[in-house]
């Protein structure tokens, strides 16, 4: 659907279907809670940010030398 977009794509079905899922993974949600199974489901995301999004977080430090110390 991000795709579509950035596209300028028509992204209505694919919406829906998400949304779809979206309202199925809630009932699966309320029944296995309603079954006592109350453990926490972790998943790994594989999602990363692009590495333009953690340059604009990297700081580089401005370095100085030492007094009495010379460059080589």
């Amino acid at each position: 659907m991000h795709e579509q977009i950035n596209r300028d794509e028509d992204c209505t079905f694919i919406a829906e279907e998400i949304m779809k899922m979206r309202g199925v993974m809630s009932e699966l949600a309320k029944e296995r809670r309603l079954l006592g199974d109350t453990d926490p489901i972790v998943v790994a995301s594989l999602f990363y940010p692009p590495p333009t999004a953690w340059l604009s977080c990297v700081r580089v430090a401005e370095r100085h030398l030492m007094p009495g110390t010379s460059r080589m």
